[in-house]
């Protein structure tokens, strides 16, 4: 017997013996998955609940109003043996497009843009609208002055250009950005001196052959690195095609999706210098990453306390908020993103 799933399913959802008989049975009284665990579920687990659903979904669907020409139609499609029979309180329920799994996803929390808590959350000197229309307009005339830099020839290849790491090489690009103490987690020195930062080895390990001229090879782009990472200036900017922008942007957007702050270390100055590069209008990939990334960032800041006498922090995120939900038009409106509830 052929497998009819393209993915591997988790147990909780994969066939069972009972299957058979659960298949013989008419479409309305088989069971429905739940999907009450939508934000924890995988993806293969939620594509698995997806097909069981839309397996046991009837084949005809009627009207809700109970007219004659109704009530023919629906006495009609009984008379064939593949139909299954609507009854007169399923014809009475609302239909909704879309699956009970997609649903369940769309309210969920892990789709929501968090709005302001509080008005300590928003630009202190002007009205949000002012504000968000100056932060737009400082990048529009980023991007004109890196177009206008690109003409010229700089980050060309008659110039001087740095060592990058290979495109998908997502860790080294993270400590290419950001410096190896921030991307791993050792921000101020936490772990000890020993362990070397260059080569990842400990120092006496290091030094063990001093005679031996055969050392680790270590990638161009790991020499001379800069502690805290390398700065996104305009050459460096204008080195990267887009294809290894968009790249890029989604390394680092991937590591604030797994927690890591957008306002420690250089991470938000690189996602703004890479959205100054990123051309609209943007691929349905990039906008996904877009998405997520206005997610992770509305819900940074509604965790700031509102007291803090340090706004930089919060001024980056705001930034960021209006240029990803605004300027690439994630948020759908400006009033999601900068107006209290």
């Amino acid at each position: 017997q052929k497998s009819t799933h393209c993915l591997s399913a988790p147990s909780a959802f994969r066939k069972n013996t009972n299957d058979s008989q659960d298949e013989k049975l008419p479409a309305n009284k088989k069971a429905r998955i739940a999907f009450d665990a939508i934000e924890s579920m995988d993806a293969s687990a939620y594509l698995s609940g997806v097909m069981r659903e839309a397996k046991a979904m009837p084949n005809i669907f009627v009207a809700g109003n109970d007219t004659a020409e109704g009530s023919t139609l629906n006495e009609t499609a009984s008379d064939s043996p593949d139909k299954t029979m609507i009854s007169p309180a399923q014809r009475n329920r609302t239909s909704i497009d879309g699956s009970v799994a997609s649903l369940s996803y769309l309210l969920s929390k892990r789709s929501s843009i968090i709005p302001p808590p509080s008005i300590q959350h928003l630009p202190k000197v002007i009205t949000s609208d002012e504000w968000s229309e100056s932060v737009v307009s400082n990048f529009e005339r980023l991007r004109g002055y890196l177009e206008r830099s690109k003409a010229k020839g700089f980050g060309g290849k008659q110039t001087a250009r740095k060592p990058l790491p290979t495109m998908k090489d997502r860790p080294s690009w993270h400590i290419f950005c950001v410096g190896v103490d921030e991307a791993r987690g050792n921000s101020g020195a936490y772990f000890a001196d020993d362990y070397d930062t260059t080569t990842n080895t400990i120092a006496d390990e290091k030094h063990k052959d001093d005679d031996d001229d055969k050392t680790e090879d270590i990638p161009a782009w790991r020499k001379n690195l800069p502690e805290h990472g390398y700065e996104p200036s305009v050459c460096l900017l204008l080195q990267m095609d887009q294809v290894m922008v968009r790249r890029v942007l989604s390394h680092l957007a991937y590591y604030v999706n797994l927690g890591w702050s957008v306002t420690s270390g250089r991470r938000a100055e690189w996602i703004y210098a890479l959205l100054a590069r990123l051309e609209k209008p943007v691929h349905r990939d990039d906008a996904a990453v877009l998405f997520g990334l206005l997610k992770k960032l509305t819900m940074a800041r509604s965790k700031i306390d509102p007291g803090e006498t340090n706004r930089s922090n919060l001024a980056k995120l705001n930034v960021l908020i209006v240029i990803v939900g605004k300027y690439f038009e994630q948020a759908g409106s400006l009033h999601k993103i900068m107006t209290c509830e």
